[in-house]
């Protein structure tokens, strides 16, 4: 049976016009027009992508701010089209961009060589990949008369384009950036046949003829000496940092430093948009980033005031590109970072934490501020002062659809709260208290991924510094036991990346060519929410799924995956990748159309979000339910709901992740003297917890016992203070 696409194009005059001009476009320049591409289900309106795209200041704005998935949110793709952004600059660059140049810039377009072949029109082409612009002359400000004389195109007015332009070996940063775990990267084995002219060093061949060149390199003021070293550099941290430890290499450490500098400089005070700093930038941070998973070079980087000094930089620029890889570089540097009185690292974390969008900024942000309290006792000192405001903001990512973003913030919580008791009463009595109700429920979450890192949770490993791989550690010999990738969905990392990997990409020959930033991009938006691991890794992974086929004969082209800087070559996405979907275990109440991992998520969902702590009368709105019945109240519901729709519900499961984290908690806040007027609501709902998750009983014991101890302590308080008064 073929599958419906949805067509709901407004075909106006304005449209088909547009349309038909586009089409006599494309047929001078000898390339070929989709008219009406379908991605999603649905057939996708050309004319209203390339207003938004317009609107929005073109091709290159969208694509330097990283817009392309609120562009895609316009058109309300199904949620289970996960790579919309992805696929949707393809289109634009493969059916509008060359309309684009011309029409509003002014600028003559000369086709790509890959719009004119027979895959012009595959998914992959040109879709993930650095766009390369043919040079032209400056025309960076749209003619009045051409916005005059065009109403129908919409065009912005006095739209500034970035003066370097888009170069082919131009950084595409991810939309959601590389973390959310401590897993440390890990050695990748390399082949001994490398060439040691060409762009991918192996270990073994970065040897001190390397290192005598790359600091020449580094301080010249020649475009290409610059790009070779840092490309090598790049090369280098990730495929195999421990050659390079910057305790040995101070010189090399400091020639980055004034290089990121001159380059922040020109962005900061005179050039804003200028890409070509921005670049070397970002390949900078690259390196020190994959550095920075070495005990002595972090250490080298806390002591550094003029690092910190540098990263701070970065993170008050006004683009954002910057702010994840220094966000994890200060993050593996947090265990040694002593702070001082008014230091601009609180400040600068704080501010993150108040007007970041990015969810992996948060995330690093939160745990960067958790983690300094451990890490020097002054610290606690500098960071109390402003942590009752960070306080209310955290609260806030409590009611997230998050299990990690849930549970480093009542982390956050815990640690502040378990270290002042200021913290503590204010905790307690913020938004009327609504948060403890928040946390109670937060109970009886299910473990699926999260783990702890400052509450002690048995089960969570100590962290390795010691650069050696926590990957793929079961063997059989010296080859590591790899499941069935089939239902790679269903494993661990790192065998789930590697099964995605090998399921959504193939080789291609050295002319296709991918950005790791796009390839990471895309992994991490299938799997962000689900413990993603990092960008180091999942490259590592990517040379296991594609390992680099070497030449047979000296001096004939490589073949096979390469990397060259932050590009990949030789790889391209399949078309599967479209129909990349995730869980399908949908909930059946009326109106409810969300979707959960296990069966344990579902039930969770359905007994706190869809049936009220008190209600009267209240009727079954699962589907298909023969249950016509009102029932008294919420109890004789819930008992319905479990026994009819969601048999089994005792979860006689450990108290692990977001549910540990929150026990903890509230066992620390019902110390406080006052903590029974503030739980005193939440009561019943504890009470009947133990019946559904009876390991939760030694938890709930505890704070009831608190409970009463505060309470007498609160009683004989009151009735000693007459007979003190008549002294």
């Amino acid at each position: 049976m073929s599958k419906i696409v949805v067509d709901d194009i407004e075909r106006t005059d304005d449209y088909v016009r547009f349309i038909n001009d586009l089409k006599a476009f494309h047929n001078d320049k000898g390339t070929t027009l989709l008219a009406e591409p379908v991605l999603g289900g649905k057939k996708v309106d050309l004319f209203k992508l390339y207003k938004e795209v317009i609107a929005a200041g073109g091709f290159d704005q969208v694509t330097k701010k990283r817009s392309w998935k609120q562009i895609g949110a316009i058109f309300e793709f199904p949620a289970t089209c996960t790579n919309s952004a992805y696929i949707l600059k393809g289109l634009y660059i493969r059916n509008l961009l060359g309309w684009e140049e011309e029409q509003i810039w002014n600028k003559e377009w000369i086709p790509p060589e890959e719009l004119k072949g027979p895959e012009a029109h595959k998914a992959s082409t040109l879709a993930g990949k650095t766009y390369k612009k043919c040079k032209h002359k400056n025309h960076h400000v749209i003619p009045d008369s051409f916005i005059l004389s065009n109403p129908s195109h919409i065009a912005p007015k006095k739209v500034i384009l970035p003066s370097n332009l888009i170069t082919a070996n131009e950084l595409h940063q991810c939309e959601i950036s590389e973390r959310h775990h401590r897993v440390q990267p890990f050695e990748h084995v390399h082949s001994m046949e490398s060439n040691p002219d060409g762009d991918c060093i192996a270990g073994n061949e970065f040897d001190e003829n390397t290192k005598s060149k790359l600091l020449p390199a580094l301080r010249s003021n020649y475009t290409t000496d610059l790009d070779w070293a840092l490309n090598k550099m790049v090369t280098i941290s990730y495929e195999y940092p421990q050659k390079l430890l910057l305790v040995e290499n101070q010189e090399l450490f400091r020639s980055l430093l004034q290089k990121a500098d001159a380059c922040l400089r020109e962005t900061l005070f005179s050039n804003p948009d200028n890409s070509k700093a921005h670049n070397i930038i970002l390949k900078i941070l690259h390196i020190i980033r994959n550095f920075s998973f070495i005990e002595s070079n972090t250490k080298v980087f806390a002591a550094s005031a003029d690092f910190k000094q540098t990263l701070i930089k970065c993170l008050v620029m006004t683009n954002s590109s910057h702010y994840s890889h220094c966000i994890e570089i200060l993050e593996n540097m947090t265990p040694f970072v002593e702070l001082g009185p008014f230091d601009s690292i609180i400040g600068c974390l704080n501010n993150l934490l108040m007007t970041a969008t990015e969810r992996s900024v948060i995330l690093s942000s939160i745990r960067i501020l958790t983690m300094l309290t451990t890490s020097f006792n002054s610290n606690l000192h500098y960071l109390l002062p402003t942590s009752y405001q960070i306080a209310s903001r955290i609260t806030q990512f409590l009611i997230a659809n998050d299990e990690e973003l849930i549970g480093v913030s009542l982390e956050y919580l815990f640690q502040y709260s378990r270290q002042s008791p200021l913290f503590a009463q204010n905790l307690l009595t913020l938004h009327d208290g609504a948060d403890i109700g928040i946390m109670v429920s937060l109970l009886m979450t299910p473990y699926n991924y999260f783990r702890p890192s400052v509450v002690n949770a048995f089960d969570s490993p100590p962290r390795s510094n010691s650069g050696e791989s926590v990957l793929f550690t079961d063997h059989h010999g010296n080859v590591p036991c790899v499941p069935d990738l089939v239902s790679y969905h269903q494993l661990d990392e790192p065998y789930r990346c590697l099964g995605w990997i090998k399921d959504k990409f193939e080789l291609s020959n050295t002319s296709s060519e991918l950005s790791l930033d796009d390839m990471y991009m895309l992994y991490e938006t299938r799997f962000g929410y689900e413990k993603a691991l990092r960008i180091k890794e999942f490259y590592t992974v990517l040379k296991i799924a594609f390992p680099i086929a070497l030449a047979s004969v000296e001096g004939s082209p490589r073949q096979g995956a390469i990397l060259e800087g932050t590009t990949i070559r030789g790889l391209q996405v399949k078309m599967c990748i479209l129909q990349d979907v995730g869980s399908e275990l949908m909930c059946q109440w009326t109106n409810c159309s969300q979707s959960f991992n296990n069966p344990q998520m579902l039930q969770s969902h359905v007994l706190h979000d869809h049936i009220p702590s008190t209600s009267v009368n209240s009727s079954c709105m699962w589907l298909d339910c023969d249950q016509d019945n009102a029932f008294e109240d919420s109890f004789e519901l819930s008992s319905h709901i479990r026994s009819s729709h969601l048999p089994g519900f005792i979860d006689n499961s450990d108290i692990q992740g977001v549910a540990l984290v929150a026990a903890q908690l509230l066992k620390v806040l019902s110390r406080n003297s006052n903590s029974h007027v503030a739980f005193m609501p939440y009561e019943q709902e504890l009470a009947l917890m133990v019946q559904r998750r009876p390991k939760l009983k030694p938890y709930i014991e505890t704070m009831f016992s608190n409970f009463r101890i505060s309470s007498s302590t609160s009683t004989s308080t009151t009735q000693s203070s007459p007979a003190g008064s008549s002294f």
